[in-house]
């Protein structure tokens, strides 16, 4: 049934719910937020606060979730995925501060696993090959994040059809 499977489609490529928002969502989730830094949260916070965190955290995920099921089974979903979902049930003007909000989110959450990807490739390159760039810290992370952000840049500038094709459904 087309209406109960969310389909991304570009270049003639359609990404079912698992491979198109199950398995992404999941990458997503158990990416460097939750293996680099959780460590750091419970060092920062404590046991309980940490434990804290993470069932607020769940518990806004799962309202929204709930908020983004009940949004968009009232009618079809246009151009525009969550934006437009936003500014259709709160108006355009609360969805248009929304969406800059999500966007401001979105630019953390990439700087922040950038970040959480370089200081890993670093610590694989040296402790797997033992290779340094300059110094094996700081610098070694400034200049992977460097070609990293030129990289995502050229995929960004190049488009999602691109990316599509790369990821495809096999």
């Amino acid at each position: 049934d087309e209406n109960s499977e969310v389909e991304i489609v570009a270049a003639g490529f359609k990404f079912g719910w698992i491979q198109g928002v199950l398995i992404r969502c999941l990458l997503n989730i158990w990416g460097v937020m939750l293996f680099l830094r959780l460590s750091w949260v419970v060092g920062q916070a404590g046991i309980l606060q940490a434990i804290l965190i993470v069932l607020l955290a769940t518990t806004v995920t799962i309202i929204t979730a709930l908020s983004m099921s009940a949004i968009s089974t009232n009618g079809q979903i246009k151009g525009g995925g969550t934006y437009y979902m936003i500014s259709r049930s709160l108006g355009p003007e609360f969805g248009g501060t929304i969406g800059i909000i999500f966007a401001l989110a979105n630019s953390m959450g990439i700087a922040l696993h950038t970040v959480g990807f370089c200081e890993a490739l670093s610590d694989m390159l040296e402790e797997y090959f033992g290779v340094q760039i300059i110094d094996g810290g700081l610098n070694d992370i400034r200049i992977i994040g460097s070609i990293t952000l030129v990289v995502l840049g050229a995929i960004v500038a190049i488009g999602m059809e691109w990316e599509a094709k790369v990821v495809g459904p096999n």
